[in-house]
C-alpha cells in the first residue's frame, strides 16, 4: 500500500488560515482643544460636534469592525485603536458623520455618572466608502486615515463676554499762566512831556483878587511909610 504525505496538504492549510488579528491606530483624527462655558467657566473635554462613524465589513458584508471617533483633546492623546486579521483580504470601509451632536463632558468627571444615557449617533450619513486591502505579514497594510467629515466644528467656549473697564474722569487742564508782558503795567515814555500839577485851590472864605489888580513893589513900599 502506497503511503501519502499530508504535509503538503498541512501547509496549505496553514497558508490559507488567517492569522491573529493586528492591532493598529488610526491616523488624521481631528483635534479639538479643551473648552470653557457658562459665567463659572467649566473646563469641559474637547470633541466634535457630530462625531464620525467607522464601519468596516468582509467580503461577506459582514461587519467585522465598528468605532465612534469623536476626536482628540490634543495631540498627546491617545488615538482610536483597530483590529483587523492577518489576512489577505479586500475590505470595504464606510466612513460617515452622526445626525446626533454628542454632548461634552466635563474634564473632572473621572467616570461617568450613575444614570447617564450612552451616546447615540442616530442615522449616520457615509460621506466616504473606500477598500482597505489588507496583506497577511504586512502591519502596515493595516492602516487606516480618516478623511476630513463634512462638518469638522469643535466645541467651542461658550462664556459671557466680559465688559470693558469704565472709562475715567479725566481732570480738566489747568488754565495758562500769564506771561511776563501781560501782566506788568506799561512803562511811561521817555518823550511824553511830564505833566504840570494842577494850583492848589484858596480856601473858602478868603476874598478873590480883582482882575486888574497887581501886586507891585513900590507900592507897597510907600503904603507902609504913609502908616508912620
Amino acid at each position: 500500500m502506497k503511503r501519502v504525505s499530508l504535509v503538503p496538504v498541512l501547509v496549505a492549510l496553514l497558508a490559507g488560515c488567517a492569522g491573529p488579528p493586528v492591532p493598529s491606530s488610526l491616523d488624521g483624527e481631528p483635534v479639538c482643544a479643551d473648552f470653557e462655558i457658562g459665567a463659572t467657566r467649566a473646563k469641559m473635554e474637547g470633541g466634535l460636534r457630530q462625531p464620525i462613524s467607522l464601519t468596516v465589513k468582509d467580503d461577506d458584508d459582514n461587519v467585522v469592525f465598528r468605532a465612534t471617533i469623536r476626536g482628540r483633546r490634543d495631540e498627546s492623546a491617545s488615538r482610536v485603536r483597530t483590529a483587523f486579521s492577518d489576512d489577505d483580504a479586500e475590505l470595504t470601509v464606510e466612513w460617515a458623520q452622526c445626525a446626533n451632536e454628542r454632548a461634552p463632558e466635563p474634564v473632572e468627571s473621572a467616570a461617568k455618572p450613575k444614570g447617564a444615557t450612552a451616546y447615540e449617533c442616530g442615522e449616520a450619513k457615509v460621506y466616504l466608502t473606500a477598500t482597505l486591502a489588507t496583506k497577511k505579514g504586512d502591519p502596515k497594510s493595516h492602516l487606516l486615515t480618516v478623511p476630513p467629515p463634512p462638518n469638522a466644528a469643535c466645541w467651542a467656549p461658550e462664556t459671557p463676554p466680559v465688559a470693558p473697564p469704565a472709562p475715567t474722569a479725566s481732570a480738566p487742564p489747568p488754565e495758562p499762566l500769564p506771561t511776563a508782558s501781560a501782566s506788568a503795567a506799561p512803562a511811561p515814555s521817555a518823550s511824553a512831556p511830564p505833566v504840570p500839577a494842577a494850583p492848589p485851590s484858596p480856601p473858602k472864605g478868603s476874598p478873590k483878587p480883582s482882575k486888574g489888580a497887581q501886586s507891585n513893589p513900590k507900592n507897597d513900599v510907600e503904603g507902609a511909610v504913609i502908616q508912620e
